[in-house]
């Protein structure tokens, strides 16, 4: 089964993103956290195939943090998800999806 991580600070985005991944694909097993330092606990007890990283948590940068997952974890997939489309080309230091 396929592990997939939601990081967004924003409730109503990590629901809303669930429930679009659940309806498409409902054998999945979703985690999510609303902040860098919650994910890094979760991180500590269980692996993920799949990491969905805000750009904005908070005062975090989800895309240093996208950079730090792929310095432990190269097969992991990383996918950004933001409306800061002055990020884009920053995102790709972390060898996203």
């Amino acid at each position: 089964m396929m592990r997939v991580m939601i990081l967004d600070d924003e409730k109503k985005e990590r629901e809303y993103t669930i429930s679009i991944l659940k309806e498409q694909f409902p054998d999945l097993s979703i985690d999510s956290s609303a902040s860098i330092k919650e994910l890094d606990r979760k991180r500590d007890e269980q692996s993920y195939d799949l990491y969905l990283l805000d750009i904005e948590v908070g005062k975090d940068n989800g895309l240093d943090y996208g950079i730090r997952i792929r310095d432990t974890d190269r097969k992991a997939g990383i996918i950004f998800i933001t409306s800061h489309d002055e990020f884009a080309l920053q995102g790709y230091e972390a060898k996203p999806f």
